[in-house]
């Protein structure tokens, strides 16, 4: 059976939260339907928000997995694919003039994805194989936690400084940018730690003063702002899964600072970028003294221009999550002028000159424009490859490897280092505006390499029964070493 006792959580959280969706989303309606604009777009777009939510209020309800990673997937779909409709604001340009009846197949091919989604990931059919996937468990000792974080955590702010202040040749980018993330480890490590009580001050001191703001300004540093989003993704996971319970006040607080950097981040590129990329830095002050001008830059918007730079804000990272009308956009042009690709967006290996290639195919960039990447999202990567067929199995397929990954990571018997490890994993792939390669190409690597440190930190005089009992699948279980066999579909 699914998920921990329901007196560990407040029974009326997920209603509550379904309440405020659904009033939300009627608000919306009654907006348009008042200004006397209201079309089929509008409809399916409610259908899209509708569909997106349900996956958070289940998982609220019944608490059937660790960690909400399928729902905030499903809710990151409903925001690209319904939200623009329902405000004021127009697309990016390229976008301005497509066809209502390219506008209406979009909204109707996303919603018709995004619930082959929901319903491949809880429905049946199901891949068989799933059920008899092994489970991640391990839980770990403390101290070799403590000690594995420090050491993870120095290993990958040293390849941060690294990537950042060197060109590093192509061939071993790769390497050095695996290296790098595990400073993102090092950090659940301690903030797990932290939220059981089990951190002393100088632990807490290197979290909060060093890994989590080097990796904040290492990251604005280059002027986008997705590892800023990623690692609070990752944070939030880890919270939920140790105190049972979604922090939605500083949820909401986080995001505000989340638009506002993605919204008026342009200036910082203006000072920092040359030929519309990040310069590599001189040193490791170099790329803290960016990471504090870019937070500078936006904070001086913001107190300069109050209102409009929050309108402004808003605006555009509405735009900037429009995929609506990128799919229309694509969906009038597919295949009449430009036919499909027929499988070439998946090659052997993420190509980082995929995204260049796209805007190229797609007149998106001056044909001068030999630098810039424009993302191509998952669900649109389906239907420019294979037309509508394409788009309909590769959610499906998509439900069933998000299913795969659920069952061996993301359950309540997953132990400490079991639950990090599904952090790491799963907060890598949220960003569903970046096309499947790019975002699932080192999955494995990850989970072999999270595999064998789970060897490191283990807890010694915890002994593995091999199997995880029935009656663990409600709790945490017996503790395991390393992945165990599960007894029953998920």
């Amino acid at each position: 059976m699914y998920g921990v006792s329901r007196n560990l959580q407040r029974p009326s959280e997920a209603w509550t939260f379904l309440v405020l969706y659904l009033l939300c989303v009627l608000v919306a309606n009654l907006i348009v339907f008042s200004a006397g604009s209201y079309s089929v777009s509008h409809l399916i777009a409610t259908a899209t928000l509708l569909l997106g939510c349900y996956p958070m209020w289940r998982y609220l309800d019944k608490r059937e997995e660790s960690l909400p990673f399928f729902p905030i997937i499903t809710l990151l779909y409903g925001l690209y694919y319904g939200v623009m409709p329902f405000t004021p604001f127009e697309p990016y340009y390229p976008y301005l003039n497509v066809p209502k009846d390219s506008l209406i197949k979009a909204g109707a091919f996303s919603s018709l994805g995004l619930a082959v989604l929901v319903v491949g990931y809880y429905g049946r059919p199901q891949v068989p194989t799933i059920s008899r996937l092994p489970r991640l468990s391990v839980h770990w000792s403390s101290d070799r936690a403590r000690q594995a974080a420090v050491l993870l955590g120095m290993i990958g702010v040293g390849a941060e400084v690294l990537r950042r202040t060197v060109d590093v040749p192509p061939n071993f980018d790769a390497i050095v940018y695996f290296l790098q993330q595990l400073s993102l480890l090092g950090s659940g490590i301690l903030f797990y730690l932290w939220l059981q009580g089990r951190l002393a001050l100088p632990h807490v001191l290197f979290l909060c003063c060093g890994l989590v703001p080097l990796q904040v300004l290492s990251g604005l540093s280059t002027g986008f702002t997705f590892p800023v989003i990623r690692l609070v993704v990752f944070l939030g996971m880890i919270y939920v899964a140790v105190r049972r319970r979604i922090p939605w006040r500083v949820g909401a607080g986080a995001l505000l600072v989340l638009i506002a950097l993605m919204g008026l981040k342009q200036e910082y590129r203006e000072l920092e970028w040359s030929e519309g990329r990040p310069e590599a830095a001189r040193s490791a002050s170099d790329v803290a003294r960016r990471g504090l001008l870019f937070g500078t830059v936006v904070a001086q918007q913001l107190r300069e221009r109050r209102t409009e730079a929050v309108g402004d804000a808003f605006e555009i990272v509405t735009q900037r999550m429009d995929l609506l009308n990128v799919f229309a956009y694509l969906i009038k042009l597919t295949p009449e002028h430009v036919p499909y690709l027929g499988g070439a967006s998946y090659p052997g290996k993420p190509s980082p000159r995929w995204g260049n290639e796209f805007g190229q195919r797609y007149a998106l960039l001056s044909p001068a424009d030999d630098v810039t990447s424009v993302n191509l999202p998952q669900m649109i990567e389906m239907y420019i490859n294979f037309g509508l067929t394409g788009l309909i199995i590769g959610m499906w397929v998509l439900a069933q490897l998000y299913r795969a990954l659920a069952h061996t990571l993301n359950h309540h018997a997953g132990g400490e280092w079991g639950t990090v490890s599904a952090a790491v994993v799963l907060s890598s792939l949220v960003n569903i505006e970046s096309n499947l390669l790019l975002v699932f190409g080192s999955l494995i690597q990850w989970v072999v390499l999270l595999y064998l440190l789970g060897f490191w930190v283990r807890e010694p005089r915890i002994i593995s029964t091999g199997v995880i009992p029935k009656s663990d699948a409600r709790g945490s279980g017996s503790s395991g070493l390393g992945i165990r066999k599960s007894s029953g579909a998920q």
